[in-house]
């Protein structure tokens, strides 16, 4: 999605009637606009200043549109999770090693370290667990969207050319029988 991607624009008809057959209900415009793949430029526009000094659109309904955009388009939050569960399993790792070259030297073991310990382990228990569900939701959600494979942009003789919209190439989605 390009940078600073706004909810004005000038759209084709076959951008609209694809947007339009998408069946999303939770719909982030500039990323369906970006994700059908279709050729887009952007146009500067100078922004005026405000007739008054209230904004149309409040903090919550900006954080809302800004988790719209997230879930919809992202597996940031996942990825949050598997980053969390990989340093709390080091920091477990490390301090397993620690602890155990103090036990084998005969050496005394603060508690503190057996309470990072515990608490390493299972942050990093926890966080694998939502990690792993979270790919499966994410999965679960990616069909529930029903967001097509390939979009068929025109029928030119017998074959249907597209748009993947995943990686923006063109590619043959039908032949007909000849």
């Amino acid at each position: 999605m390009p940078y600073d991607a706004g909810n004005f624009g000038l759209l084709d008809r076959r951008v609209v009637n694809h947007l339009l057959a998408m069946p999303e209900r939770t719909r982030f415009f500039p990323g369906l606009r970006s994700w059908v793949g279709f050729r887009q430029i952007g146009v500067p526009v100078a922004r005026l200043s405000r007739h008054d000094a209230v904004p149309r659109v409040s903090f919550w309904q900006l954080v809302r549109l800004a988790k719209t955009a997230i879930f919809s388009f992202s597996n940031a939050p996942i990825t949050a999770f598997w980053v969390i569960a990989a340093l709390s399993g080091s920091v477990f790792a490390v301090a397993g090693s620690w602890t155990g070259m103090q036990w084998a030297f005969g050496d005394g073991v603060p508690s503190i370290i057996t309470t990072l310990l515990v608490a390493s382990f299972f942050a990093a228990l926890n966080s694998l667990g939502i990690a792993v569900l979270g790919e499966y939701l994410v999965r679960v959600v990616d069909q529930v969207q029903g967001r097509p494979a390939y979009l068929v942009d025109q029928v030119v003789r017998g074959e249907a050319r597209g748009i993947c919209p995943r990686d923006r190439r063109s590619h043959s989605v039908w032949r007909a029988n000849s």
